[in-house]
């Protein structure tokens, strides 16, 4: 199998691009992310809105069943028997996500599951970790950044219709605390892999970053003799 790892800042377009990248080469799209909300899903379903302890983490992990599907190019992620894609953008989920996945336990159970994906379809996987941890042989590892004012902008841009969005200069400093923390975390650290290509496109649309990406890709797929 072949695959493509894809790190970077937040704010980056990491999933953009790995979605375009997966179209183009007919390759499966993993979005770790949501993994980590179809689980939390199930967390709050168990435990409610309360904080997350060992105990709590330990009894989910106890019977836990996780399974990404398809349908056509559509991810979704079923959790014991549950399929929890329409929830996983519910406020509550993104604010206790990060609660849960932070313990390492669970964390490594979600990377046997990225792993044992890859053993099994040719994909492009986007994440924190994932050139750096999970699939450290990947074929091609690329590593996406932007400055902090550029990320700021873009989001700054897709919110022009809430009349609630944050003004500039909040969604920079909050840009740069994610920065920040994603960097200094105890587990799931943002690391650039030595092997990793960086791609800065702080200067490039999605449609330049997806073509300059994807040659990098064709190009070690031809030495492969794929």
């Amino acid at each position: 199998m072949f695959s493509v790892a894809i790190d970077g800042l937040a704010g980056c377009g990491k999933s953009s691009l790995a979605q375009n990248l997966a179209k183009n080469l007919g390759f499966r799209y993993f979005n770790t992310g949501a993994m980590y909300r179809g689980i939390t899903c199930e967390y709050i379903r168990i435990f409610g809105e309360t904080k997350p302890n060992d105990e709590k983490i330990s009894k989910l992990l106890k019977n836990l069943n996780v399974k990404i599907l398809f349908e056509g190019e559509n991810q979704k992620v079923v959790v014991n028997g549950i399929d929890q894609t329409p929830f996983l953008r519910r406020e509550v989920v993104s604010n206790t996500t990060p609660l849960v996945s932070g313990y390492e336990v669970l964390r490594d159970k979600v990377r046997e599951i990225q792993r044992e994906f890859a053993k099994e379809y040719n994909c492009v996987m986007e994440g924190r970790d994932i050139g750096s941890v999970v699939l450290k042989n990947a074929n091609v590892k690329i590593y996406l950044t932007a400055t902090s004012r550029e990320r700021a902008k873009r989001r700054f841009a897709q919110m022009a219709n809430d009349p609630t969005r944050p003004t500039l200069q909040e969604i920079l400093e909050d840009i740069e605390k994610r920065d920040s923390i994603d960097k200094t975390r105890e587990h799931g650290k943002l690391l650039v892999s030595p092997d990793a290509i960086v791609v800065d496109n702080s200067n490039l649309t999605l449609e330049q970053t997806v073509a300059f990406c994807e040659k990098i890709i064709r190009e070690k797929m031809k030495k492969k003799g794929l």
